[in-house]
């Protein structure tokens, strides 16, 4: 049976509190209003009252009126009399309520609503937060100062045409169809945060056709690029090796971390919350990738301080400042200027390995594996069972990737014209 009281406020803080879960008292006096009290003490009046829905199901319609030390008894069961009375009539003040926080929210200028958004995803780890507000700097300036419900359907659509034509932003060139499709995704994401599910302006928007990339280091591009890139400081050198060597994502590499490296086993695990398809993600290191670290570890063991990260910045560490590198635009820019190479981005490194595992004759599923595409669910047991093929291609790859950049053009040595016999 429910247990049912007098509600007064001294005798509600005097209630004891259950080991574990929660207990619920009910008042006497008004119907539908009780007291939850947690296994921490924690004491909450509520409005609970059963209510059709508009499908004519029954449910429970829970309202949360205050903490006990917030609110007065008197004030709480004057509130609960409300809510029974039109909830008998019919209303729905959950629904009532919620509608109300949308339009509120609505009415916020879209550079909060932004914010917002970018806040919810850096709080729940999500790893593309700061590309998100790069692209907020680049391509939506136009919409700051105007309230979220006010931005239409022809706003964005307008929005996307122009990213594709190219947009202008401190005198270089943005933009492009795969920005744009970029671009409205994430403002649909923003829209949906705010609360406007039922009328988002990105609706209805036809996404550009995008041809993905194939561009991979070709056998005759190999030596050039890796004389280029031995060229550049130890960490860089080394931040471009091992992007290649292991085929993971630039974000991840630069981020790489000592805790993260078993050197027994050879494997370097990305954490869920690192990994685009938030799991685990275990890339065996082939022999070139090992050597890197080795070297590296025992540069780190000479620093003052030695750093948790792989690739530390050597930038001084504040407001802003990241404790590993970021990415490398202006040593990027200048290996492919050394190298004579175009059109090839850090990604691409990836894509080498990948199609070099192909030319091996390395399986779809290991190369997936390899770059984690999927993730194959086994017990700890035959981990390194599973792992042993993948190494064997990784390594096969990134071996012949090595000896085609070690291999240099040997010139033929010029043999001399024979000389004509005198006539006797």
């Amino acid at each position: 049976m429910p247990y049912k009281i007098n509600f007064a406020q001294d005798r509600l803080e005097k209630e004891p509190a259950p080991v574990t879960g929660r207990r619920c008292i009910w008042d006497a006096k008004t119907p539908g209003l009780c007291l939850y009290i947690t296994a921490n003490g924690a004491r909450t009046l509520c409005h609970v009252k059963m209510a059709r829905t508009a499908a004519g199901k029954w449910q429970t319609q829970r309202t949360k009126l205050g903490r006990l030390n917030q609110i007065s008894i008197a004030d709480a069961r004057a509130r609960a009399a409300g809510l029974t009375a039109q909830i008998t009539a019919g209303v729905d003040p959950a629904k009532e309520r919620r509608d109300s926080e949308r339009a509120a929210k609505a009415q916020k200028p879209f550079e909060e609503a932004f914010a917002l958004y970018l806040a919810d995803r850096r709080a729940k780890g999500k790893r593309t937060v700061d590309e998100m507000e790069r692209k907020g700097e680049l391509y939506l300036s136009s919409f700051k100062g105007r309230p979220v419900n006010e931005i239409t359907f022809e706003d964005v659509r307008d929005l996307h045409a122009k990213i594709a034509a190219g947009v202008t932003f401190e005198g270089k060139q943005y933009g492009g169809k795969g920005a744009a499709n970029r671009v409205v995704e994430l403002l649909s994401a923003v829209f949906n945060h705010a609360r406007r599910r039922a009328d988002n302006p990105c609706a209805g928007i036809e996404l550009f056709d995008e041809t993905k990339r194939r561009r991979f280091l070709k056998p005759d591009e190999l030596p050039a690029f890796m004389t280029a890139v031995k060229a550049e400081p130890p960490t860089l050198r080394d931040f471009f090796l091992m992007a290649l060597w292991t085929g993971q994502r630039r974000a991840n590499v630069q981020a790489m971390r000592w805790d993260e490296i078993d050197e027994a086993a050879g494997t370097w695990t990305i954490k869920a919350a690192k990994f685009k398809t938030n799991r685990d993600h275990t890339v065996p290191l082939p022999p070139e990738a090992i050597g890197i670290l080795a070297e590296r570890r025992e540069l780190n063991a000479t620093r003052e301080t030695p750093s948790e990260y792989v690739f530390p910045s050597h930038r001084s560490i504040g407001k802003g400042k990241s404790p590993h590198l970021t990415e490398p635009k202006t040593a990027w820019r200048r290996i492919l200027k050394q190298a004579k190479l175009s059109d090839l981005r850090v990604h691409d490194l990836r894509h080498t390995l990948a199609s070099w595992m192909v030319a091996g004759g390395a399986a779809l599923s290991t190369i997936g594996k390899s770059l984690g595409h999927t993730q194959v669910q086994t017990t700890a047991r035959y981990a390194h069972v599973q792992l042993d093929p993948v190494r064997e291609a990784m390594a096969a790859a990134t071996a012949a990737m090595a000896a085609a950049s070690e291999a240099q053009a040997t010139p033929a040595k010029a043999t001399k014209p024979a000389k004509p016999k005198r006539q006797k």
